[in-house]
């Protein structure tokens, strides 16, 4: 597991990515449970750290095109991801 800390987030408090599972888990300010992601790539928990903002990259990058696993259900999303 690896986590991250945005610094200059309004939204965002930490983010932790299971590089096994493939998860992001994503914790906001205004909601004490995480969203978590499922099939996300290693590569987009890398960019996500190096982007200037971490909410931007969250809503463009990972939302659209990464199902959130909600408690016994998962969404599923048609869209391909970015490559």
């Amino acid at each position: 597991m690896q986590e991250y800390t945005p610094k200059k987030s309004n939204h965002i408090v930490r983010v932790v990515y299971d590089e096994t599972s493939k998860e992001m888990h994503v914790l906001f300010k205004s909601n004490p449970k995480p969203y978590t992601h499922v099939g996300v790539p290693q590569e987009h928990f890398d960019a996500m750290r190096k982007d200037i903002s971490a909410g931007s990259y969250y809503w463009q990058r990972i939302v659209k095109f990464f199902p959130r696993k909600k408690e016994n259900q998962h969404e599923r999303s048609t869209t391909t991801a970015p490559a």
